[in-house]
């Protein structure tokens, strides 16, 4: 889910810290698929969820080690 913040980041920094602190205000009060729904996040335990997020993270690498 952390890399998912990141990603929105990088899209949205504003919409991505009102997703955060959305899913920190619901955490603990509500069931975990509930948590994620508030945050607008992917479930990361469902087949698929994170292949996408995985391919923009191997991007990025690439891209810096190209600058280095």
């Amino acid at each position: 889910m952390a890399f998912e913040f990141w990603s929105k980041a990088r899209n949205d920094r504003e919409k991505a810290w009102k997703d955060y602190v959305n899913l920190c205000k619901a955490g603990g009060a509500f069931t975990f698929n509930e948590v994620i729904k508030t945050g607008n996040m992917k479930n990361p335990f469902e087949i698929g969820s994170i292949e996408g997020i995985v391919k923009e993270i191997k991007e990025w690498i690439f891209e810096a080690e190209k600058r280095l």
